[in-house]
């Protein structure tokens, strides 16, 4: 018994998994067939795709107890959803959009219009493919609705109800229950905030027009996504580091003989929380606050924002446009199908040679609760295999930062890392740097796509944009701790 469904009866019964019969109301392959408006998403103005989906047969939206039917629509930047059929007065299965040519099927945006107040809807997401999902260990889906926005300032907030997911045939069923507050609204639906490439370039554009904050960046392109997107790299570092050097064959910039570090986020297009810690990371270094301008004395950082911006716009969960996962291709990057990858290993390889100190990939999971890394164990030392006890922490010596780390923030948990490097992670960005660059400090940084748990009864909360945000923040506060001091540096005062 999940959330009050009985799921070996509706499974046994198929019920929930793909119901043949109903209305098709709305199918991303057909032409759009609503008022000639362009679409966006909640918040920003984005000229892809049409708005409004396909309405199909239903009442006016009188006083009956049957609500018109509701109209779907996925047609915009990061948007997922590929087929609705109506299966009854207010109930929906839901077919998403699998990663371009994959069966990667995880991520889901899209809105719905023409809502009744007061009517409970269900939904049916009917096609996942992963056999252990956080919806069943609390996690909700995440709603905004136009109309709340709009009166009273409410964003993205937790809805649902009779929230399961359970296997169905072939295949995995997220099923939940919406009571809408407002009659007409347009509201959406998504797996994870949102973060879209043209978010990430808002934001960068933002950072440019602070006058203050511009002044301990500088912002280059590294490459062309297959699709022609601009893969942005920034320097943060005191002085700036200018970039036209990354134009040339095996060039460098001038680092002034410093150790350098190398973040990168969103190879992975569905884990929108690694783009919201990037920018609280990002946020934090280029503040004006002590902590910060130490570090960017200290070291140059190099960003990757957003490595898969292809993957992002399409709304992919996975996959790159060429249907590859691009965290397994590190260890042999095609520069033609893989140009982002081929880039960054090359930057990587690049920075090592001048003094690479630390290589971090944000990422979201979809399993564990918490903030957590992964990392890579020694491989010739046996005395430094996962052991709590080695060096006082686990994983050795590449346990210390994560230690540190869960010594300043209560949402990183320590016990979730892991530094075993399994064979099928040996294509990984953590694992390639690691192994093959020679950067003992490589690793993951992992954002839950629930959150954490709080009290001695350990009940489970999700993470709001704030928290994860703040998450990105203490990360970066840490490496100030972790990366040693050069001589003569003078103590911070507090």
């Amino acid at each position: 018994m999940l959330h009050g469904i009985d799921v070996a009866s509706v499974t046994s019964q198929g019920e929930f998994a793909y119901r043949r019969d109903g209305t098709l109301v709305f199918d991303d392959g057909l032409p759009y067939a609503g008022p000639g408006a362009k679409d966006s998403g909640p918040g920003w103005v984005f000229g892809g795709g049409g708005g409004g989906g396909r309405r199909g047969g239903g009442s006016d939206g009188g006083k009956d107890d049957a609500p018109p039917t509701l109209t779907f629509e996925s047609r915009f930047e990061s948007g997922n959803l590929r087929k609705v059929v109506q299966t009854g007065p207010r109930e929906y299965d839901l077919t998403l959009r699998a990663d371009r040519d994959s069966n990667h099927v995880q991520w889901y945006y899209f809105y719905v219009a023409g809502t009744r107040a007061g009517a409970a809807y269900t939904f049916n997401l009917v096609n996942f493919v992963k056999p252990k999902s956080l919806y069943n260990q609390g996690l909700r889906p995440l709603l905004y609705s136009s109309c709340a926005a709009q009166v009273s300032g409410v964003g993205w907030r937790r809805a649902g109800t009779r929230v399961a997911y359970f296997r169905a045939g072939q295949r995995h069923t997220l099923t939940f229950t919406v009571t809408f507050d407002h009659d007409n609204d347009k509201c959406f639906f998504a797996h994870c905030y949102p973060y879209t490439f043209t978010d990430a370039q808002m934001f960068l554009t933002g950072l440019h027009g602070d006058r203050a904050r511009a002044a301990t960046f500088t912002r280059a392109t590294l490459c062309r996504s297959l699709a022609g997107n601009a893969v942005d790299v920034i320097c943060i570092s005191d002085p700036p580091v200018p970039l036209a050097a990354l134009g040339k064959d095996d060039a460098l910039p001038d680092l002034g003989g410093r150790e350098c570090v190398l973040l990168t986020a969103r190879v992975h297009p569905g884990e929108t929380q690694a783009s919201w810690a990037m920018q609280g990371a990002l946020d934090f270094l280029t503040s004006d606050c002590a902590e910060a301008r130490r570090l960017r004395a200290r070291c140059v950082f190099f960003v990757i924002p957003m490595l898969n911006p292809d993957g992002v716009i399409d709304g992919h969960y996975r996959c790159s446009l060429a249907g590859q996962d691009l965290n397994r291709v590190w260890g042999e990057p095609d520069a033609a199908r893989h140009p982002e990858i081929w880039h960054a290993k090359d930057l990587a390889r690049r920075l090592a040679r001048a003094g690479l100190r630390f290589f971090c990939d944000f990422h979201g999971h979809s399993v564990k609760r918490h903030a957590f890394m992964y990392g890579c164990e020694p491989t010739r030392d046996p005395a430094c295999r996962f052991n709590p006890q080695v060096d006082g922490a686990v994983g050795g010596a590449a346990g210390v930062f994560p230690r540190m780390l869960s010594e300043m923030c209560e949402a990183f948990s320590l016990p979730d890392c892991d530094f075993k490097v399994q064979r099928s992670k040996h294509t990984t960005g953590r694992v390639v740097v690691c192994r093959e660059l020679a950067v003992q400090d490589s690793y993951t940084f992992e954002v839950s796509f629930l959150g954490g748990t709080a009290g001695a009864d350990l009940v489970p909360y999700h993470f709001n944009l704030r928290d994860i945000q703040a998450l990105g923040a203490h990360f970066a506060r840490a490496l100030l701790r972790y990366l040693p001091a050069p001589p003569g540096e003078e103590p911070l005062k507090h």
